[in-house]
């Protein structure tokens, strides 16, 4: 995490997905996460398992059922 005014450059190129995401009321946020890796076209087997993998560890439970706000 930075501190200092830097942080503005780092986090501005994100300031646009963050803003449709907020003004679409952060529902986005508590869907499942492999919803995000359709909508995105994930498709190559190895990243899916991967990720599904970091949803396991990070929650404990079925890997499809991570809600994207743990991912993130």
């Amino acid at each position: 995490m930075r501190a200092d005014a830097g942080v503005l450059l780092t986090m501005g190129r994100y300031a646009p997905a963050l803003g449709r995401v907020l003004l679409a009321g952060g529902s986005a946020l508590q869907e499942p996460f492999v919803r995000i890796l359709d909508e995105e076209r994930v498709t190559d087997p190895f990243i899916r398992n991967w990720l599904d993998m970091i949803c396991f560890l990070l929650q404990g439970t079925l890997p499809s059922d991570a809600p994207t706000t743990l991912m993130a």
